[in-house]
């Protein structure tokens, strides 16, 4: 029964309900939700806690816990098993703080408060379980955790670049700044550019930041590029240097790289290979058998 279609549609049906009952909670709580609303809600948290538990023993049972726990998707299997019993949780705190605290109590229980927060939004991450079944979708998220490895390498290639010419532009704007300023910058009136290198510049950290804003849009480059024009020509050209070897070179690299690994993992995709190959006997058997009609057809 676990295998069947049917069941596969209740469940996911389940599932994108139990997502969209969160989102209602959540909007009615930001709302100010009255205290039928609460109890109608938790009522209904209570049906699907029930309803999951009853699915995932029916899945043990039906395909064996050996192979519910040890076979080709123990994964997925795992993950289930672990968002279940977190919503079991949630359901037993729920009513164990209705009956036995207080609401000034709850301060006490922050660690368990979170736990139950982080349960909701864990129950919305399940529907991946269910949308791996789509083969657009699958064939999508395999391709994320396929360049995982490629985007750490190049998170760390960028992290240096950013690094090193963070280290320069630093140093060069506090020479800069305490020859402008060689009693310091307190009590001084800061103006012009010289407020803008220090909100830009002022530290490492600042730098690393403004140059990371830099380069994903988060701020116009033009923008944190003028105020080194008061120091010269060399940081500007520096920082133009910067910006256009990260965005030319090093990020049309790292794009093909993703779109080459993501291709490779798409193709390389288990179960779209067997319906390939299950396309290609049925039209290799179409094929033979209207040639064999055409022979019966000639005698």
């Amino acid at each position: 029964m676990v295998k069947s279609r049917q069941f596969e549609v209740v469940s996911a049906t389940a599932l994108c309900l139990n997502a969209f009952a969160i989102g209602l909670q959540v909007e009615s709580f930001a709302r100010g939700q009255s205290d039928a609303e609460q109890v109608a809600y938790q009522v209904l948290n209570y049906l699907f806690c029930v309803y999951f538990l009853v699915e995932l023993v029916l899945r043990i049972i039906g395909i064996s816990s050996r192979a519910f726990f040890f076979g080709s998707d123990r994964a997925w299997n795992f993950f289930d098993s672990v968002v279940v019993f977190l919503q079991v949780f949630e359901a037993t705190f729920t009513i164990f703080t209705t009956m036995f605290l207080k609401s000034t109590e709850l301060p006490r229980f922050s660690l368990f408060v979170g736990v139950v927060r982080m349960s909701r939004v864990v129950r919305i991450i399940r529907l991946v379980s269910v949308l791996r079944w789509l083969r657009p979708f699958r064939v999508l998220i395999t391709a994320i955790f396929g360049t995982l490895r490629s985007c750490i390498w190049a998170v760390l290639l960028l992290c240096l670049i950013i690094y090193v010419f963070g280290i320069v532009l630093t140093q060069s704007v506090a020479e800069h700044m305490q020859e402008r300023y060689p009693h310091g910058l307190d009590g001084a009136e800061v103006e012009g550019f010289a407020a803008e290198l220090q909100k830009y510049y002022g530290t490492l950290p600042r730098s690393l930041y403004t140059l990371f804003k830099a380069i994903i849009g988060g701020i116009d480059w033009e923008a944190v590029a003028e105020p080194l024009s008061d120091l010269g020509a060399v940081p500007v050209c520096l920082f133009l240097t910067y910006i256009s070897f990260v965005l030319i070179a090093v990020m049309n690299v790292v794009q093909g790289l993703f779109l080459q690994s993501a291709i490779e993992q798409a193709q390389t995709d288990q179960e779209h290979v067997i319906q390939l190959r299950l396309k290609e006997k049925a039209h290799f058997v179409e094929r033979l058998q209207y040639l064999f009609g055409e022979l019966d057809a000639t005698r």
